[in-house]
């Protein structure tokens, strides 16, 4: 299927970019905030980036095992005098923003993100120039469906709410979405899947307009910079 192929291929690209910020060290036994990072003079990661919520009323936000913590020291503490790691990588747990999501993680790309926004959004943009696709505008989105022999792909453009100058296509096929990145800046993006049993390309977009609306909502609730 055309959108697994590419979502494998960002985040292989992803990756690649992430693996030369720092090496994985073990995450504290305890902590309620991560902080993603900034880059010093030197280009070496260090804390002070952004921080992420990742407990609230003692109860955890992340999936079990989907933290990646990176050997940076020293590290902040918060107010309750908790260590606040320097992270890769963090999953919230996706039912927290919609039960139909399946997953749904932040990630540090350092100097990535435009790179793979753009390359997300070739296949839309490439399909938009066939004749043979339908196309439907939305008040906040437009959508591309394109029949392969054995599936209909459904990609949809909205508006990036963190950042509009960040590309964010969606891909929907056989029920299921995927979001490889959204862009919060050019060094944190957003993935995330989800299933989506509309029938019809003007559902699927207003499906998808809510469903990066409400992630927003609730990543923008967790984050402070």
């Amino acid at each position: 299927m055309i959108t697994r192929a590419f979502q494998i291929c960002l985040l292989t690209l992803m990756w690649s970019i992430t693996a030369h910020s720092a090496a994985a060290g073990a995450c504290p036994d305890y902590f309620r905030f991560v902080d993603f990072g900034t880059q010093d003079a030197n280009g070496a990661l260090i804390r002070g980036g952004p921080i992420f919520r990742i407990e609230q009323d003692d109860r955890s936000l992340l999936r079990d095992d989907t933290t990646t913590c990176l050997d940076v020291g020293p590290v902040f503490t918060d107010g309750h005098n908790q260590p606040m790691p320097v992270v890769n990588t963090i999953g919230y747990a996706p039912a927290l923003v919609d039960p139909a999501l399946t997953s749904l993680s932040v990630t540090r790309i350092t100097g990535g993100a435009q790179r793979a926004s753009d390359a997300n959004a070739m296949t839309h943009e490439a399909a938009k120039t066939q004749d043979s696709v339908e196309i439907t505008n939305g008040a906040d989105h437009l959508c591309v469906s394109l029949a392969f022999a054995f599936t209909k792909t459904i990609s949809c453009e909205v508006a990036n709410p963190f950042d509009p100058t960040f590309p964010l296509v969606i891909y929907c096929a056989d029920g299921d979405c995927t979001m490889t990145v959204m862009a919060i800046d050019d060094d944190i993006v957003v993935s995330a899947d989800w299933s989506d049993q509309s029938d019809t390309p003007q559902a699927v977009g207003a499906a998808t307009s809510d469903t990066v609306d409400g992630i927003h909502s609730f990543i923008f609730a967790q984050m402070s910079r």
